[in-house]
């Protein structure tokens, strides 16, 4: 059976992805002459959007790599508790 921890990952990196696409939307829409929103090329719209979803997939699997499929052990240790506190 495949664990919670799977699934909260593949929603992070749908997430991620568009956040990434949606960011570069945004950046293009500052510059739109440079990004081709206004030439309506769609080329260069594609590529600043998917630039954007990869640089989103890229940093979530930095922070969240993959996790067991079948464990719900998590993926990243937690933090060593500091003594005193």
């Amino acid at each position: 059976m495949i664990t919670n921890n799977w699934k909260a990952w593949v929603n992070g990196t749908v997430s991620a992805i568009i956040t990434g696409a949606v960011a570069a939307v945004g950046m293009a829409s500052v510059e739109p002459e440079n990004f081709g929103l206004t030439t309506g090329d769609y080329l260069k719209i594609g590529k600043v959007i998917l630039g954007g979803a990869v640089l989103g997939l890229i940093n979530h699997l930095r922070t969240s790599p993959f996790p067991n499929l079948f464990s719900d052990e998590p993926t990243i240790p937690p933090a060593p508790k500091e003594e005193g506190k």
